[in-house]
């Protein structure tokens, strides 16, 4: 979940890699990236389990990659996506029987709630341990 970038992953899968990578669609460079980080793994015969911890939009996001490619396991799932913090999401992720629905809805199939949008504030994430852009995005890799 720290490397970002195709060359990262395609670097650690070279030398003997893991059973599994953990790319991020929202700090990976979006679906594309993504779709690509998971060919190379592919490649090493190496499985992903997509990382998400960041929102139900990332949520969506990301579950529409893991049914576009053939090496996915499992999804990272945050209970937080269901918080009330999060009703602005007209579309609803709850898991279902250890499965996570994905909505028919156009696009990503995510819905905003436009007048409880239109009421919240923006909350800068929490700078925890690891050093973090405003965007949650990690500042660097060690």
């Amino acid at each position: 979940e720290r490397l970002n970038t195709i060359w990262e992953f395609r670097e650690l899968l070279a030398h003997g890699g893991p059973q599994y990578v953990r790319p991020d669609v929202a700090l990976a460079g979006g679906l594309t990236h993504c779709k690509k980080i998971a060919a190379i793994a592919e490649s090493y015969h190496c499985a992903v389990v997509t990382h998400n911890f960041l929102s139900p939009l990332i949520t969506a996001a990301s579950l529409h990659l893991d049914t576009s490619i053939p090496n996915f396991i499992t999804q990272e799932y945050s209970k937080g996506d269901e918080s009330e913090k999060n009703a602005v999401f007209k579309t609803d992720h709850r898991r279902e029987g250890g499965y996570i629905p994905i909505s028919n809805a156009p696009g990503l199939g995510v819905e905003l709630d436009e007048t409880l949008l239109a009421e919240a504030t923006f909350t800068p994430m929490n700078q925890a341990s690891t050093l973090l852009r405003e965007d949650g995005s990690v500042a660097f890799s060690v």
